[in-house]
Formats: C-alpha cells, structure tokens, sequence
C-alpha cells in the first residue's frame, strides 16, 4: 500500500522530527516540506516570503518525483495554514 501523510502543526511543533520518526532510514520513505525550497547549498535556512508560493510548488514537484521513484510513504510536512498550500 502506498502512503502520502501530510503533517499540519504550528512553526516548532515537531513536524520534521516527527516526519523523521515516521521516513527513518527507510530507502522506501521520503519526506519533504516547503522550507527545504529556503535552504542553500552551504546548508544555510534563507526564507523569502515572496517565494512562499515558489516554494510550495517545489515542494509538490519534490513529492510527485517521490511519486515516480515509486516509494511507499511520503511524508510532507508544512503548517498548511491555508488551503492552497495542502
């Protein structure tokens, strides 16, 4: 069975620790979220508000790829506060 589970919560609710608990080192689960789209290739978290809807773009392409590699759970978590970002 395959599995896309969306994680919604508040900014340092636990999101991405959860989503860590859940993908593990499981090379059959991935995970993503919209504020990977700010991170730079040094490693370093540069938000850009204008780039909100940029980002969550990206982060829907990122699962659809995770779609194609055929993996079974894919976990995207973002807060979700408004609809269009689900």
């Amino acid at each position: 069975m395959k599995n896309i589970i969306l994680i919604r919560g508040l900014s340092g609710s636990g999101k991405s620790t959860l989503a860590d608990l859940i993908v593990g080192n499981d090379p059959n689960k991935g995970e993503v979220c919209a504020d990977d789209f700010f991170v730079d290739e040094k490693g370093d978290y540069k938000f850009d508000f204008e780039k909100l809807k940029e980002a969550h773009a990206w982060c829907q392409q990122e699962c659809l790829s995770m779609i194609e590699e055929g993996l079974d759970t894919i976990v995207v978590h973002n807060t979700f506060t408004r609809k269009w970002e689900c």
